[in-house]
């Protein structure tokens, strides 16, 4: 079945409004570098977190730890020393 679309009318005022396109932001997201991982991870296990748990944590982070470190638990040990 078809879907009908509606005509588009103008304002009252007789200009078109169109909203600018809505695009997901990276303003949120950090720079993480190897040092701001390290001390985030020991931020977080200072703070009593589980930082075993990788999905615990913000992907970014776990991300940019296994580009740099080659995985979550070799970070964790760079960070925090040998279990």
């Amino acid at each position: 079945m078809p879907v009908r679309k509606r005509p588009i009318r103008p304002p009252p005022s007789g200009r078109l409004h169109v909203s600018p396109p809505v695009f997901p932001t990276r303003s949120g997201t950090r720079p993480w570098t190897r040092d701001s991982i390290l001390v985030e991870i020991r931020r977080r296990a200072d703070a009593g977190m589980n930082v075993r748990i990788a999905r615990r944590h913000p992907a970014s982070l776990v991300r940019r730890a296994k580009e740099f470190y080659g995985s979550w638990p070799q970070a964790l040990e760079a960070a925090l020393g040998p279990p």
